[in-house]
């Protein structure tokens, strides 16, 4: 495969991750359960298997999505939910109890081999680019108005 075609695929694989960890993220910011939401969220879904070419697999359970690389280690904290399917990656997002524990996965990523690539963080947020043998990783770190921190982790493959 020429390097232009793995640039390509390795751009589609990025976009595909982002609609899925933007759709996770709003679907996890509340379901009131209405007709409106499930018609909503069937649109999305919809919209998601299009852009990773296949299913899409959104959870709001507390588990880290099926599949998701063992060796790729997590922050400590709760547990929200995630998202996988098509090929395209992973998707994980957590509530760790400080935008502090970013340093700690930092060094936690670099220790099961990731380099990274990019890392910026403040009192409010941080995020990380890492690169690993099987696996390129995007890491983000938020704080709401409410004081409520959310640790992202984008995982395609390399």
């Amino acid at each position: 495969m020429s390097t232009l075609a793995l640039s390509r695929v390795r751009i589609r694989r990025s976009v595909a991750a982002g609609a899925v960890a933007l759709a996770l993220t709003g679907a996890l910011a509340g379901c009131s359960g209405t007709p409106l939401d499930n018609i909503v969220g069937g649109a999305v879904d919809r919209a998601i298997e299009e852009a990773v070419g296949g299913d899409v697999d959104i959870s709001t359970d507390g588990q880290v999505p099926d599949g998701f690389p063992e060796s790729i280690p997590l922050v400590d904290g709760t547990v929200v939910g995630g998202a996988a399917g098509g090929g395209a990656g992973w998707t994980v997002v957590i509530q760790p109890d400080s935008v502090d524990r970013f340093a700690e996965a930092q060094t936690a990523l670099e220790g099961a081999g990731f380099t990274a690539n990019a890392s910026n963080a403040d009192a409010d947020s941080a995020f990380g680019s890492f690169t690993g043998t099987n696996y390129n990783l995007q890491l983000t770190f938020s704080t709401d108005a409410e004081g409520v921190v959310t640790a992202v982790y984008v995982v395609t493959p390399a």
